[in-house]
């Protein structure tokens, strides 16, 4: 367990909507902080210095918030929004909590070790990477460790139930939900070849045109007899 350290210093946002732009192009993100506060407030966070708190702290690490220099929040990142294709942090929402209620969050696991089997050709298959827990915010642990160095053979695995969960820390998930499991390489199946088909099979365009010509011929020579038997009688 950690002790909260990190801070994190806001100004209020009086700027909203598209007047706000102003204040991302000068070097800030947009952000709000909602929970544990009378109504939802609306800051402005120095680029840098946020994207290196978010970092460190994740889902579930406290930060100290510090709005205009005086009014103190502890709070937890929510939500992240990030440009489409520079991927930089534009704007984040901050819940503001009680350090004496627990809260439900998301924290990250960790693989550590190195699985016995994946030495001899087989998969290590990672399923869950996030456990939903339930803690005073400042039992919250920074990740919850998933060792594989266990994991010898195929169908070994490891599950939430064989997780190290501090004690201050409840898990919401089923305990038998699997974390990691060894499986073996999926074999790609070579497509299938064409069918060879004999030249003799396809009619070519010379063929195609010998064959109109003797149709052709043969209604020429009924069209010749109807016109002899009419003249005959």
């Amino acid at each position: 367990l950690k002790i909260m350290n990190l801070k994190l210093e806001a100004e209020t946002r009086k700027k909203m909507g598209k007047k706000a732009k102003d204040l991302v192009d000068d070097g800030f993100v947009l952000g709000n902080v909602y929970g544990n506060v009378k109504d939802s407030i609306a800051i402005k966070v120095p680029f840098k210095k946020l994207n290196t708190v978010i970092e460190e702290a994740g889902r579930s690490r406290p930060i100290e918030l510090t709005i205009d220099g005086k009014d103190k929040h502890t709070v937890l990142v929510d939500e992240i929004e990030r440009n489409v294709l520079t991927r930089k942090v534009h704007h984040v929402t901050l819940h503001a909590i009680k350090a004496d209620e627990k809260v439900t969050t998301g924290v990250p696991i960790k693989f550590v070790g190195e699985a016995p089997a994946v030495k001899t050709g087989k998969v290590l298959i990672t399923i869950l990477d996030t456990l939903e827990v339930e803690a005073l915010p400042m039992a919250l642990p920074e990740f919850i460790e998933a060792d594989v160095s266990g994991l010898e053979e195929v169908n070994d695995d490891i599950r939430i139930e064989d997780l190290q969960i501090p004690s201050e820390v409840e898990v919401l998930q089923d305990k038998e939900l699997l974390v990691a499991k060894i499986d073996i390489p999926k074999v790609e199946e070579e497509p299938e070849e064409d069918e060879e088909i004999d030249a003799a099979d396809v009619p070519s365009e010379h063929g195609a045109d010998e064959e109109d010509e003797e149709g052709q011929e043969d209604k020429d020579k009924q069209e010749d007899k109807g016109k002899g038997e009419e003249e005959a009688k």
